[in-house]
């Protein structure tokens, strides 16, 4: 039977999006033990193409009297200025954090200022982060309807720096106004007249400066690419719009969900791993930009089909392999990683699993036995040199804004691929109608956003088999929600052909002979001596030395991602979770003690 295949192909007519980009901002303080938006700043080009802003504070007696009302109130009062503003006008709104703050006011206001049901939708994420929201109106012009959508999207998502930085990077002239101060964030601010003033001076400065900052960005992008911002809902998203409008040459097959869910097996991070608890007089190296290095080489395009073991020998196979493994005896640091429970390790003896065939093939020329049970076959191809190629020197030869965007693209474009292809459904609806949603559709998780309402998010990634057992009967059959009409562009066997590459560029580093090792992450390595001469430099792929000449006088390492180094007499803490630095050497201590 033919596979049905979908394709992510070139855009050979790249569109710039018609719609008026704007900024929206989000003040809160804390009011009756939760954040409240007070204030909503909103900015936008004029008729003259001027950047203007207006903000919309609430008003403090009636949220005295009645929190929802003046809310409802305030933004009723945000989306009527922005119609008289723009009047019937499609806009492009970003907000520098729509997923995880922004959002949670912006929806519920929409939800309550529109007149009809479906007026209002949403893209949101398995982590309840916002992608997207979208407000649509009709109105009647020339004596036919005209759909005019407002589309609100995160800054962030695309740029993940924060305000101040990103208009630092972009040189905006409205620089973003001082810091936060924290007697903002209290009701008491609206008796002192001089810090309200300031509050909405920031506010206002805050949106002006964002959408100041992102018209040079996206002038940039148009410019260089024919690329547009406004159509992207991230990083990586914009990068594979790039790639696909100025780089991509042929078809790259989208996997059907069969595949996909086998290849996804294969696909494993950065192969990180900790050695040592203690030592002196260290050595830190990282590679030059390790993914992009790892996209220049073949990747699997077309799926030829599955084949036994025998059937190729290793310089033909080239694809997925299926197979035993046995690490050798005595190995000092295993090199192959291995899922278990949702985390990933570096295990020795036998194991099975599904791996890239040329990371196989790195691992038997140093020891690794490999006992093939199946290959999926694929053939070869150089997708991205050149897309690496004219960013890498990008990188390299230029400063500010032009360096920023250029290392931004390079690491966001691999991630794409390896998008998942169940894709979150979603609904707002009243909170009463709990148990018919639980007991109708596949829910996958509910949040409230309002006293009234909630998103019921609903998933088709669920087993089948045990619905059929208990005999429950959903609304609809959604295991054809996945179908191959409005498909993910998504191939993991992209995403982990360049994992692996990446895993076997680490491999080099991790077998000279004699060099003792204290830690790895993805893309560095701390060990007791120089590197050789030859491994370092500003090649993609090669070491450079992160300490520029220093060494590490005292190293305590404890897990991946938890370390802290004694740098040039100064203290230096990694510890996931935590921010940065923000540990004392009696806390590492006490760690070194097994203490608390």
């Amino acid at each position: 039977k033919k596979t049905q295949w979908t394709h992510i192909s070139p855009i050979t007519k790249p569109k710039i999006s018609k719609s008026i980009m704007c900024v929206l901002d989000v003040e809160t303080i804390t009011f009756n033990g939760i954040q409240i938006p007070i204030c909503v700043s909103f900015a936008y080009p004029d008729s003259n193409s001027n950047n203007k802003a207006f903000i919309v504070l609430i008003d403090y007696e009636l949220l005295l009297k009645d929190q929802e009302k003046a809310l409802e109130n305030m933004w009723f009062k945000v989306y009527k200025k922005i119609h008289e503003k723009l009047p019937n006008q499609n806009l492009t709104i970003f907000t520098h954090n729509l997923g995880s703050f922004d959002g949670y006011f912006v929806l519920p206001s929409l939800v309550k200022f529109s007149t009809y049901v479906n007026q209002v939708t949403f893209l949101i994420d398995q982590h309840n982060k916002f992608i997207q929201l979208n407000y649509e109106y009709l109105i009647n012009e020339n004596n036919k309807e005209k759909i005019i959508s407002w589309t609100f999207k995160d800054s962030l998502r695309m740029f993940p720096i924060s305000l101040k930085d990103l208009c630092k990077v972009f040189n905006t002239n409205i620089q973003k106004l001082g810091i936060y101060k924290l007697e903002w964030n209290n009701i008491q601010i609206f008796q002192n007249k001089e810090l309200l003033k300031e509050f909405k001076k920031y506010s206002k400065f805050d949106s002006l400066a964002l959408l100041e900052a992102l018209e040079k960005v996206r002038s940039l992008y148009i410019g260089e690419c024919f690329t547009d911002i406004c159509k992207a809902v991230s990083t990586s998203s914009l990068s594979l719009m790039i790639y696909r409008t100025k780089f991509q040459k042929i078809d790259i097959p989208i996997l059907n969900k069969t595949l996909d869910q086998i290849i996804r097996k294969s696909y494993m991070g950065g192969s990180s791993d900790v050695y040592v608890l203690y030592g002196k007089n260290l050595y830190y190296y990282d590679v030059n930009s390790l993914y992009p290095a790892a996209m220049k080489n073949p990747m699997p395009l077309n799926f030829l089909g599955e084949y036994e073991p025998g059937l190729l020998d290793w310089s033909e196979i080239f694809g997925f392999v299926e197979c035993i493994i046995t690490t050798p005896k005595n190995i000092k640091y295993p090199l192959l990683m291995y899922k278990q429970n949702g985390t990933t390790i570096h295990p020795i003896g036998r194991f099975r699993g599904l791996y890239f065939s040329e990371e196989l093939k790195e691992a038997m020329i140093h020891g690794y036995k490999i006992d093939i049970i199946k290959i999926y076959q694929y053939s070869k191809a150089d997708l991205f040199s050149e897309y690496v190629d004219f960013y890498y020197n990008k990188k390299k030869n230029s400063e500010g804004s032009l360096k920023y965007l250029s290392k931004l693209q390079l690491n966001t474009l691999y991630g794409i691929f390896g998008r998942k292809q169940d894709q979150l459904e979603s609904i707002i609806d009243l909170k009463e109608k709990r148990d018919y949603y639980l007991s109708h559709y596949p829910v996958f998780n509910i949040i409230d956003i309002s006293e009234d309402k909630c998103i019921y998010l609903f998933s088709p990634n669920l087993d089948w088999s045990i619905l059929n057992k208990l005999e429950i009967e959903l609304e609809r059959d959604y295991t054809q929600s996945q179908g191959l009409s409005f498909p993910i562009k998504s191939n993991v066997a992209i995403a982990s052909a360049i994992t692996a590459y990446a895993r076997t560029i680490m491999m080099k580093y991790k077998t000279i002979p004699d060099l003792e090792l204290f830690y790895t992450d993805t893309d560095s390595i701390i060990c007791n001596k120089p590197l050789p001469l030859e491994m370092i430099g500003n090649e993609l792929g090669q070491m450079k030395d992160e300490l520029k000449g220093s060494i590490i006088s005292e190293g305590f390492f404890f897990g991946i991602k938890q370390y802290a180094l004694v740098i040039n007499g100064e203290l230096k803490t990694v510890f996931s979770g935590l921010p940065k630095n923000s540990l004392t050497m009696e806390d590492i201590q006490k760690l070194m003690n097994d203490e608390t």
